[in-house]
């Protein structure tokens, strides 16, 4: 038996993976700092430690 409790009915906080909900607004410069970090990050990756996505 499990001893989970459930809200009642659904709750949604931020972003969903279809989209933000309805009413929400969307945070363009949040949006666009964090494509930015994901770049840059990928970019030190490669340039500086040699890594070009092969797993081994």
């Amino acid at each position: 038996m499990a001893s989970t409790t459930l809200p009642p009915g659904p709750t949604v906080h931020g972003g969903t993976a279809l989209g933000a909900r309805p009413g929400h607004p969307r945070h363009v410069v949040g949006d666009a700092l964090r494509a930015v970090k994901v770049f840059v990050t990928t970019a030190v990756e490669v340039v500086l430690l040699g890594a070009d996505g092969k797993r081994y």
